[in-house]
């Protein structure tokens, strides 16, 4: 199975310089946890609903006026559309992370793969329950 086939598509991707609050707004609206974040035109980071309480909110940011910039991860994991899931899975796994951006064959993104995707829409249960424990392993 290829990650196109069960990816999320056309994923937004937020400036850098929006605020968390409406980086929040945009997640609520679309039931969204992770955006990605562009800078000239390039994917620079991912904010994840996570990032906006714990990293934002612990430090004593105002949401109306920090922006993406300040909390955003710069590390960034990526997948391409025709990888194998199986492939993909392992990345996921190694690197303990729930959800990747997805590229097409002219590095545009074109989606956002989770494990909630792979869960749904993918038939391995034993391949969902690798990705399960290992993600969550502490």
């Amino acid at each position: 199975m290829l990650v196109k086939e069960i990816m999320s598509k056309h994923p937004d991707a937020l400036s850098q310089d929006t605020t968390l609050k409406q980086a929040a707004s945009e997640m609520q609206k679309h039931d969204f946890g992770f955006l990605p974040v562009k800078q000239d035109g390039h994917i620079a980071g991912i904010v994840t609903d996570r990032d906006i309480v714990i990293r934002a909110l612990a430090k004593g940011l105002d949401p109306n006026t920090a922006k993406l910039k300040e909390i955003m991860s710069k590390e960034l994991y990526y997948c391409h559309e025709d990888d194998d899931i199986k492939k993909v899975s392992d990345l996921m796994c190694k690197k303990q992370i729930n959800r990747l951006m997805v590229y097409d064959k002219n590095e545009k993104l074109s989606g956002i793969l989770s494990v909630g995707d792979i869960a749904r829409k993918c038939k391995d249960i034993s391949l969902c329950g690798k990705l399960s424990e290992a993600i969550h392993h502490t």
